[in-house]
């Protein structure tokens, strides 16, 4: 019999052996037909805690297969206990003997723990790759150089301050934040063509944003006469001039370039732009302004002799990057934390309130109290009184809990959101910071819908207990949509944040004379922008409310003006009670009320005494980035936004149109006064036409 057992089991290995290399042959296969290559960041350098691109390219040799293609990046530290992992996913479908490019963009904050790239078919990994971060990250900012037959000596004139990178058209981002950690763009004009279309729209989008770009015309200047790059850069070519120097250059960066040979400039028309250096009438260095960006245009061929061979290269580079445009990503002095404990206390699901509680509470006191005291006296019918007993308390018991916990317990999901808005002068582009909450009271799987529009979405996390690694979110992109998967558990909750630049169509305008102050706003959005305040040289006035698609005119008097007393700490408590109930109810008045008086201290922290700068703020009680619960759930939500607006006050009335169409404000005009008092300020309600 034992010889019998070990036979048996001896047989057994085998077979279980044989079963198993049975069943992995199909993903054996599979990963034998699936080659895989990544490009990471630029040039294989990731600038560290900004968003940078990652580029995958998958082929299959054999057949057809779906997938999904992750990849995992994990943060934090376990001396800390804060270790997350951030998931950015795509779906995948490679034909037979197909080759597809899939491009990323992600946030690599920790250069201590690997990055995992997988593709996965059917929940199982088919293929995977692990990548060490610890030789290919850099703080220091990003010049991207793009073009054919760089010179080899090239980045060495680039300034000392900047790691110079050669990069691949090819692998350039697709999202504008993908160019977070890149301070210039040296670009030829070789390079504009061979931009796929999501690229140059990033590309457009960074320089509207913020971004530097630099970018020169040789003999092959064919791409700047596409209609897409002459929307950016409307730019014509009117021929070419032989020169043997260019002694506008010293006057720019401090040498002369000079060549014994004859060398070609562009004679080039670019509409709205500034010549920073002339050579006999003709530009040679055109700065264009774009949004909050610009592009500088080089007339020569900076690749080619005698710029090439020119001893001035570095001082000239150095002289370029400092016509750099000004970093305009405002900082959001309201406090985070007090953010996201105001957005926990307005959470979107609530119980009755006491009134209610207490009303079923003494009913059902009285019932009971009336059944026992028949049950006590009435010996005869205590069987009835004591099924009616029964009754009561199954009845209240059911009541209660469907007034008191099924109403709420049968929502899936419930989310708020806060998004702190920042105009950006006159420019049209707005900084923004939203943070999402989101609540649950039964475990599970939700997807939020953030529109075909890409954000750079973040993870707040939650304090952790143990020392684990945790899925913080996954953000799963396509041509369609961008969208954040988040795993929640019964009674938990959530967060994360979006800090991104947006389009908020409003103008204004901020005239002073003799007279006092005459304020011109145009409300071009859909939002009802409500509770408006001025804040000016030291003093706040109530505004009222704008309303959406209107024009507004306001005065402020000389002597209104001077009869308004300076803002005292205070006084913010007074302005509070005038905008906000003393019982707010709503998610909006509860926001309002725990930040108010930490904004108005911000606002006059800020500004002082300034008489140069006009500052408008308002509140907004509607989503301006629309976030859509994916699935057929039941949900609550609620969203707001709190706008910081900074309006340069203009002395000549001539100027009071700038930044705006010259139609902006020509018609009817829609007029009002703001009351003031000399202490604490009365409010006035909406302006109305």
């Amino acid at each position: 019999m034992f010889k019998y057992r070990i036979f048996n089991n001896l047989f057994k290995f085998p077979c279980a052996l044989l079963f198993l290399i049975i069943l992995l042959q199909p993903l054996s296969a599979l990963s034998a037909s699936i080659h895989m290559e990544y490009f990471l960041g630029f040039n294989g350098l990731v600038p560290l805690n900004k968003w940078t691109p990652l580029n995958i390219i998958l082929e299959n040799s054999g057949r057809t297969i779906n997938g999904t293609l992750e990849v995992v990046v994990t943060s934090g530290s376990e001396y800390h206990r804060d270790v997350h992992d951030t998931v950015y996913s795509m779906d995948v479908e490679l034909p037979t003997s197909s080759k597809k490019l899939y491009s990323f963009t992600i946030l690599i904050d920790s250069f201590t723990h690997p990055l995992l790239i997988r593709f996965k078919s059917t929940q199982k990994d088919i293929l995977s790759t692990s990548i060490n971060l610890r030789s290919r990250y850099t703080t220091r900012g990003l010049v991207l150089v793009l073009g054919n037959k760089i010179a080899p000596d090239f980045l060495s004139k680039l300034p000392n301050t900047v790691q110079p990178i050669v990069s691949r058209v090819k692998f350039l981002p697709e999202t504008w934040y993908g160019y977070d950690g890149v301070e210039m763009m040296v670009l030829h004009a070789s390079a504009w063509k061979n931009l796929r279309e999501r690229q140059f729209t990033a590309l457009t989008e960074w320089i509207r944003k913020g971004g530097y770009v630099v970018t020169a015309s040789g003999l092959n200047y064919g791409a700047f006469l596409e209609a897409r790059t002459r929307r950016l850069l409307p730019l014509n070519i009117l021929g070419f001039e032989r020169i043997f120097e260019l002694d506008s250059l010293e006057e720019f960066c401090g040498q002369i370039l000079t060549s014994p040979e004859p060398f070609l400039i562009a004679k080039v028309n670019i509409e709205a732009a500034e010549a920073l250096s002339i050579k006999d009438d003709i530009p040679v260095i055109i700065q264009k302004e774009i949004g909050l960006g610009k592009i500088i245009f080089l007339a020569f061929d900076y690749q080619r002799p005698p710029f090439a061979d020119w001893t001035g290269r570095h001082s000239f580079w150095n002289k370029i990057l400092t016509l750099k445009p000004a970093n305009h990503h405002f900082e959001f002095d309201l406090q985070e934390r007090q953010i996201l404990s105001s957005m926990i206390s307005g959470i979107p699901i609530h119980f009755p309130g006491f009134l209610w509680a207490i009303s079923l509470l003494a009913l059902y006191i009285i019932f009971v109290q009336v059944l026992f005291h028949g049950i006590e006296k009435k010996v005869a019918l205590r069987r009835k009184y004591l099924s009616y007993l029964i009754a009561i308390i199954v009845i209240f018991s059911l009541a209660g809990y469907w007034l008191f916990f099924y109403q709420t317990a049968r929502k899936d999901l419930s989310y708020n959101s806060f998004l702190h808005l920042k105009v950006a002068e006159q420019k049209g582009i707005t900084s923004g910071k939203l943070i999402v909450g989101l609540y649950s009271l039964q475990k599970g799987d939700y997807r939020l819908s953030l529109g075909s529009k890409p954000y750079p979405v973040t993870a707040i996390l939650p304090k952790l207990d143990e020392s684990e690694t945790v899925r913080s979110l996954t953000l799963h992109e396509s041509n369609a949509r961008q969208t954040v998967l988040i795993s929640l558990n019964r009674w938990s909750h959530r967060l994360f944040k979006i800090n991104t630049m947006m389009n908020f169509p409003i103008r204004g305008e901020v005239f002073k004379d003799e007279q006092g102050l005459t304020i011109q706003v145009e409300n071009m959005t859909p939002h009802l922008i409500t509770d408006c305040q001025i804040y000016f040289d030291g003093r706040f006035f109530f505004f009222g409310d704008i309303a959406p698609d209107k024009k507004y005119t306001k005065k402020l008097t000389r002597s209104s003006l001077e009869r308004k007393g300076l803002f005292v700490p205070k006084a913010a408590e007074s302005i509070t009670a005038i905008i906000v109930p003393n019982n707010p109810s709503t998610f909006f008045e509860k926001m309002q009320k725990n930040l108010m008086q930490d904004l108005l201290f911000s606002i006059h922290a800020r500004y002082g005494s300034r008489p140069d700068i006009l500052h408008l703020s308002g509140w907004i009680n509607s989503d301006v980035i629309p976030i859509h619960l994916m699935e057929a759930r039941r949900a609550i939500n609620r969203n707001m936004a709190l706008l910081e607006w900074e309006i340069p006050v203009g002395t000549d009335k001539q100027e009071i149109k700038i930044g705006l169409a010259p139609e902006a404000f020509s018609g009817s005009e829609l007029s009002a006064t703001i009351r003031m008092c000399s202490h604490i300020p009365q409010r006035t309600g909406e302006a109305r036409p």
